[in-house]
């Protein structure tokens, strides 16, 4: 299988990143580091890496990728004696210090965008990442956008970003309009439901799909202690 240009997790966090200023979209802002573990997960599962039989997460290929965000999480994978739930593993991978900055840097290595190292107050560090070739991200938008005309058959890559755009609330950044907005969401629930060609893409769903309850169960937990 030839890799794509961009991998999820990159694809994610260039829509996700302010294309002026570096930084990440405000409503994304909480989410990020999820959609971005969601993202490595259902990257895995579509090259085949790893499977879900039984909601379990078994590594099928041990192999190194030649992404090194890919495999650092595949060998995380690898290592665990113990069977863990996608759950589990969308948690852990969230919490990876600096899972960001590596892919931020993997899109600065593909020319697509530059670091900036800035110091905030004239002390503390502030690194940026701005983009510096826009055709990536025009021709990832327009993709997106023509997935969810009516008609279309969009592949199962692009049905998977959709559903990660919304775990990252970055559904308003590739559709500003209200009304467009609104069918383009309901659209990415019916693609989402078809997600099904493949023990692969069955994979790659679940993995987005359990990466959202992730989501849902920190925010609750880190609710609950601001209130205590």
């Amino acid at each position: 299988m030839t890799a794509p240009a961009l991998t999820l997790p990159q694809e994610v966090l260039l829509l996700a990143l302010d294309e002026r200023s570096g930084e990440v979209r405000w409503r994304s802002q909480s989410r990020l580091t999820y959609a971005l573990a969601g993202a490595i997960l259902a990257e895995l599962a579509l090259r085949v890496r790893i499977a879900t039989p039984d909601k379990h997460t078994s590594v099928l290929d041990s192999e190194p990728t030649g992404d090194a965000v890919l495999d650092a999480a595949l060998a995380r994978i690898a290592a665990e004696r113990k069977p863990r739930e996608l759950k589990h593993w969308a948690g852990k991978i969230a919490t990876t210090r600096g899972l960001k900055q590596q892919v931020a840097r993997q899109l600065t290595a593909a020319g697509v965008l530059r670091e900036e190292n800035r110091k905030f107050l004239a002390i503390i560090p502030d690194t940026r990442f701005i983009e510096s070739n826009p055709a990536p991200e025009a021709a990832l938008r327009e993709r997106l956008r023509a997935a969810v005309a009516p008609t279309a058959a969009p592949d199962e890559r692009t049905v998977l970003l959709l559903m990660l755009m919304r775990i990252a609330s970055l559904t308003s950044a590739v559709f500003p309009d209200k009304q467009e907005r609104t069918a383009a969401e309901r659209r990415a629930k019916e693609l989402a439901a078809t997600v099904s060609g493949s023990a692969a893409a069955e994979a790659a769903r679940k993995a987005a799909e359990e990466v959202e309850a992730a989501l849902s169960i920190a925010v609750i937990a880190a609710t609950a202690a601001g209130n205590n």
